[in-house]
């Protein structure tokens, strides 16, 4: 007989709740010894992360995820202008996102300065997050430029523009939500 839907996500959900406590300082001012702008000395350049085309406007094509190779979370790549960003998804229902949630992303971003985020859903509205974003003092996540998370709240299913912004420089995740 196949595992239920739970039994299946059940890890990833555990994997899920180890590394937001272990990322999360919990009084939204980092806890780390690195301040916000700058990496911590762990947070040298590890692999590219999730390969393919740069997603596009309308998700043709969707930002590249892929699993995280260090813990197996979904690992989504925005696409930079003067910035670079890769985010580790965390949500109930695992990959692929799916509507009606509060969807958590810890984003690795590079520049310099506060990282400001917004979301665009299907209808062409922008949202403002739900929570965040709220700098990190470090986690297992190794990709350049410093950790922030940002909760969002996915409301409706299709094609969202989750947009980053640091400095001058911009990124924006195409993310494909499920019904």
């Amino acid at each position: 007989m196949p595992p239920t839907r739970a039994a299946r996500f059940a890890p990833v959900a555990a994997c899920a709740v180890l590394l937001a406590v272990a990322g999360c300082s919990g009084d939204g001012r980092g806890g780390g010894t690195a301040p916000p702008g700058t990496a911590p000395a762990s947070a040298a350049p590890a692999a590219a992360g999730p390969s393919g085309p740069d997603g596009a406007p309308g998700c043709r094509p969707a930002s590249p995820v892929a699993p995280y190779e260090g813990d197996g979370l979904p690992e989504i790549r925005a696409t930079g202008h003067g910035i670079r960003a890769s985010g580790l998804l965390m949500s109930a229902t695992g990959h692929p996102v799916r509507a009606d949630q509060e969807l958590k992303i810890v984003w690795r971003v590079t520049g310099d300065g506060p990282l400001r985020a917004a979301a665009t859903g299907p209808d062409g509205r922008e949202r403002e997050p739900a929570w965040g974003p709220e700098p990190h003092g470090g986690s297992s996540f190794q990709r350049p430029g410093s950790e922030w998370g940002v909760g969002y709240r996915i409301d409706e299913p299709g094609c969202w523009r989750l947009r980053l912004a640091r400095g001058t420089g911009t990124a924006d995740a195409w993310l494909r939500v499920a019904g």
